[in-house]
């Protein structure tokens, strides 16, 4: 990973080299710009911010070009490509958590936690709220993810461990669709909770929980996945057992 990271920050150095170092004639259009050297038809490197993207033409020609990304999308660096990438917030079996920009961090307190949340009162038809439960896994000595909570306007789904799935209280089996394009179905070793264009929730059987939310919600969520406090900590609130029993209620 530090090799290609390497790679990359030297092919976006080099780049930015020659197009400081060069002037295009008054002719030459705008997003071409002629360059003294190209190595590679087709090879494209995007700057630190993800605001601009350079793509080799070939004949010593490079490509300049405006972007950004999408609000459910984050500019970030994966397997060694800088580019905009859709949004995840995801926690592993063991407490690891990565949050929507990509900031790391992880939990080592039992708890149930609310990991994200639609925190808009003009998308209230859209409303979701996930949480997990975080404690000793039987026969593993250790926390893992044990339960998964999906909140939705009149529904409240549960996943245990074992990928057992309850709807409002009620044991359900797989695949199952409900109101409001809400759709829970097994895809691999995962039990998928999604609804389509605003949440997809995916946890598997190793115990991790993945989620994106869709781009016309993402600027109005809320929850430990988007935010660090001033000490650069994730801001995760552990609820207890009654906060989540009266949570439940208020949905239903």
């Amino acid at each position: 990973m530090a090799q290609r990271m390497d790679a990359f920050e030297e092919k976006m150095d080099e780049l930015l080299m020659l197009l400081r170092s060069y002037q295009s004639p008054p002719s030459a259009p705008v997003d071409d710009l002629l360059l003294l050297s190209c190595s590679t038809i087709g090879e494209s490197v995007i700057n630190e911010d993800c605001s601009e993207s350079y793509t080799c033409l070939g004949s010593s020609v490079v490509k300049q070009e405006s972007i950004r990304c999408k609000s459910d999308e984050v500019c970030k660096v994966m397997n060694g490509i800088k580019s905009c990438y859709l949004q995840q917030c995801s926690i592993t079996a063991s407490g690891g958590v990565s949050l929507f920009d990509g900031t790391r961090g992880s939990i080592d307190t039992e708890g149930t936690y609310e990991l994200v949340k639609l925190c808009s009162d003009s998308l209230v038809a859209d409303f979701f709220r996930v949480l997990v439960v975080f404690q000793t896994c039987k026969g593993r000595g250790q926390n893992c993810i044990t339960m998964v909570y999906v909140f939705f306007n009149k529904y409240v789904i549960t996943v245990t461990s074992q990928q057992e799935t309850w709807v409002n209280g009620i044991h359900v089996s797989l695949p199952r669709s409900l109101k409001n394009e809400i759709d829970i179905h097994v895809a691999g070793d995962s039990v998928v909770i999604e609804k389509k264009s605003v949440l997809h929730v995916s946890y598997n059987f190793s115990h991790d929980v993945t989620i994106t939310v869709g781009e016309a919600v993402a600027s109005h969520v809320c929850g430990a996945c988007g935010r660090l406090n001033a000490n650069g900590e994730l801001m995760l609130k552990s609820h207890s057992s009654e906060d989540l029993i009266n949570s439940m209620a208020e949905e239903e």
